[in-house]
């Protein structure tokens, strides 16, 4: 059996040593603690390599009835141009449904991306460092809330429910501004081996925001990572004042026509790329 005969499978956790030694070999940090969490919330698939380990993978996250979001689509470089990304890709926008789909695009995979017929509807910075421009705490440290969890299915559009499980109970910080009574605004700090990721980042304006991100900083150790909108540049500009290195931008995408669901206004950092 070649290649190009080898069919696509569910994956499952025992699989996720191949998953991560697919990813290093193409440059990718080696995130186990992200890789489980998406193996959990979400359905990953793989092609297997006739002579062991993977040849490709890719995983679909169902963020309720009307979002979906697809990541880690990884080929391996001795099967590039073979189309092995494509039939991934094809095979999880099936099983999303009728749900909007959304992604984080790569420069490698953007033009593949394309092709298939997403479309840019806005970017993501990655920011990472030691966040020096924290104030005195002003935010709310919960565990959970049933104001938390309406406002992010307000914001986003979709009942993210399971994602919200497990992203809460990950979560090291979870802080809320409170508006009359009631949660405006929400964000989690979460532990990714060697810095804590800041994210999502809902808020019902920037200067929320900015409380959000600079009390989770002020409460953690060591560095912290975030990936902001870029619709928001003045946001941009005080997170690298603060002491945060801007890296990569990575494109937002949604296949064919669909818009993105919810009040895209309010979405200041997404929970992860791979999860918008």
């Amino acid at each position: 059996m070649t290649i190009l005969d080898s069919p696509i499978r569910r994956l499952d956790v025992v699989d996720l040593p191949e998953c991560l030694d697919l990813a290093v070999s193409r440059d990718w940090a080696r995130a186990e603690r992200q890789w489980r969490m998406l193996f959990e919330v979400g359905e990953a698939y793989g092609i297997e390599d006739p002579s062991g380990g993977l040849a490709a993978c890719g995983i679909l996250t169902n963020l309720g009835d009307g979002l979906a979001a697809i990541s880690m689509v990884v080929v391996a470089e001795r099967f590039g141009r073979q189309g092995l990304g494509q039939r991934i890709m094809r095979h999880t926008i099936e099983r999303a449904g009728q749900r909007t789909v959304l992604l984080h695009a790569s420069t490698l995979g953007r033009p593949m991306y394309e092709k298939l017929g997403f479309r840019h509807v806005s970017s993501a910075t990655n920011f990472f460092g030691y966040f020096d421009a924290a104030a005195p705490l002003t935010t709310k440290q919960v565990d959970d809330s049933p104001g938390l969890r309406r406002l992010d299915a307000e914001v986003t559009g979709s009942e993210r429910g399971a994602l919200l499980d497990v992203l809460l109970r990950e979560a090291e910080q979870v802080r809320i501004v409170e508006t009359g009574g009631k949660v405006t605004g929400y964000a989690t700090g979460t532990r990714h081996e060697n810095l804590t990721h800041i994210g999502p980042v809902i808020a019902a304006d920037e200067p929320s925001a900015r409380a959000l991100i600079a009390d989770i900083a002020a409460a953690v150790e060591g560095p912290v990572r975030i990936e902001i909108d870029t619709r928001n540049p003045d946001l941009l500009e005080w997170a690298e004042k603060g002491g945060l290195a801007p890296g990569v931008v990575a494109p937002c995408m949604v296949f064919g026509d669909r818009e993105l669901p919810g009040d895209v206004a309010r979405r200041y950092a997404p929970v992860l790329r791979a999860l918008g």
